[in-house]
């Protein structure tokens, strides 16, 4: 699921960014399974992307989210802590 949402190859597909695959993203770094500069290269690309878009009714909780998890150096950098509020944000 997450692998598809970083294909940097051109689609003419709209891809939908969920809170469900944003929260696995985020409990993947947590669970060390990704690095914090996988998950911002992910979500930097995600937010970059032309072709994405964001699940209905949810669309600024998850551009706030994806905006955190992209830039670190200008948020809070990521840690299993700062995970662990961007998913509660997420469910609010």
């Amino acid at each position: 699921e997450l692998e598809g949402l970083t294909s940097s190859g051109q689609t003419s597909d709209r891809i939908t960014l969920t809170r469900r695959t944003l929260r696995r993203a985020l409990e993947r770094f947590v669970a060390g399974e990704v690095v914090a500069h996988e998950l911002v290269s992910w979500a930097s690309l995600l937010e970059a992307h032309d072709q994405v878009d964001y699940e209905q009714g949810f669309e600024k909780r998850i551009a706030d989210v994806l905006f955190c998890v992209a830039s670190p150096e200008i948020n809070e950098p990521l840690s299993a802590d700062s995970c662990q509020r961007l998913v509660e944000r997420l469910e609010a």
